[in-house]
C-alpha cells in the first residue's frame, strides 16, 4: 500500500517530501477512506503542530482519492482547520488515524479525521480541514511570481520568534523570515510558509508566556482552529497579535491574528489551552 501512496497519490497532490508525511504503516486505502497507524511522537506543547502537519497530509490523500480524474495534478490549499481533544487519556505508543472526505464542488472539499489510542480504542481527537482545490494550470498562473528551482537542501529549523509585551491581555509575537529550504515541499517549486509552522512558533511563545509551571501542571491543547486568508510568503517577517482571555480557572483562550509589517492579514487562529495537575 505504501507503493500505492508513493506512486498514485503523492505525485498528484502538489506537495512532496520533506513536507508531506509518508506513513510507514498503512492499514488500508479504500478510496477516500484511509486508515493509518503512526508512532506517537512527543506532541506536547508546540510539537502539537507536528501532529497537525501529519493529519493535513493524510487529509490531502483522502480528498484527492475522492475526486474523479485523480491522476491529474492538483494543489490542495487549506482554508479552515479545526482540531479538538475529545478525552484526556494517556496517549499510547501508537495512534490509529482514519479519514474520509466530502466534496462541496470541484473546487472545494473537506476531510474528516479521527485519531484513536491504538491500545484502548478511545477517541482522542477529531480533525476537520476545508480545502480549496486548484488545478495545476490555475495554480501556476496564480503563483507564477514565486516559482523557484531548488538548489539546496531542507532546513528543519524554524526562524526565531520573540514576544513583545503590551499588557496583561494582549501581546505581539514577531517571527523571523522563512526561507525556501525551510518550506521545501510546500508546495512543489512554489515555497509558501505552512500554517502549521506559524502555529508551532505561536504555541511555543504562548506557552512560554502563559506562566504555567510545566513541572506542576499538564498543558493540553483543548481546541485549535485556523482560518486562513491568503498564502504566507517566504522572506517576509511576520507578526502574531495575541489577545488573551482566562475563560475558566483551568481554561485559557487565545485569539491570534497573523500579519506582516504592512498589516496585511494572512489568517486568524483560535487556541484553547487546558491545564490540570500532574
Amino acid at each position: 500500500m505504501k507503493e500505492l501512496l508513493l506512486n498514485e497519490i503523492i505525485p498528484f497532490i502538489g506537495e512532496s517530501s520533506p513536507y508531506v508525511y509518508i506513513p510507514e504503516n498503512i492499514i488500508s486505502i479504500d478510496g477516500d477512506k484511509i486508515e493509518i497507524e503512526i508512532k506517537s511522537e512527543n506532541f506536547s506543547n508546540e510539537k502539537f503542530a507536528d501532529l497537525i502537519q501529519i493529519l493535513s497530509s493524510i487529509g490531502s490523500f483522502s480528498l484527492h482519492n475522492k475526486l474523479e480524474g485523480n491522476k491529474e495534478k492538483r494543489f490542495y490549499l487549506g482554508e479552515k482547520l479545526r482540531i479538538r481533544r475529545c478525552c484526556y487519556a494517556e496517549i499510547s505508543p501508537n495512534l490509529i488515524i482514519n479519514s474520509s472526505s466530502i466534496l462541496e464542488s470541484k473546487r472545494k472539499g473537506k476531510s474528516f479525521l479521527n485519531i484513536f489510542n491504538s491500545l484502548t480504542k478511545e477517541l482522542l481527537f477529531t480533525f476537520e480541514l476545508d480545502y480549496y482545490i486548484i488545478d495545476k494550470n490555475s495554480f501556476e498562473n496564480l503563483y507564477d511570481g514565486i516559482r523557484i528551482e531548488y538548489e539546496t537542501g531542507f532546513n528543519k529549523f524554524l526562524p526565531l520568534s520573540e514576544i513583545h509585551i503590551k499588557n496583561d491581555s494582549f501581546y505581539k509575537i514577531s517571527v523571523g523570515e522563512f526561507d525556501q529550504n525551510q518550506c521545501a515541499g510546500h508546495f512543489d517549486n512554489y515555497p509558501i510558509v505552512p500554517a502549521v509552522f506559524i502555529t508551532k512558533c505561536m504555541l511555543q511563545e504562548i506557552i512560554k508566556h502563559s506562566e504555567i509551571d510545566e513541572k506542576l501542571m499538564n498543558i493540553d491543547i483543548d481546541c485549535l482552529e485556523m482560518f486562513l486568508i491568503k498564502a504566507m510568503p517566504i522572506n517576509t517577517k511576520l507578526f502574531i497579535e495575541v489577545q488573551f482571555d482566562a475563560v475558566l480557572k483551568n481554561i485559557q483562550h487565545y485569539k491570534c491574528k497573523v500579519i506582516d509589517a504592512n498589516n496585511e492579514v494572512y489568517g486568524y487562529y483560535l487556541i484553547t489551552l487546558k491545564t490540570s495537575k500532574k
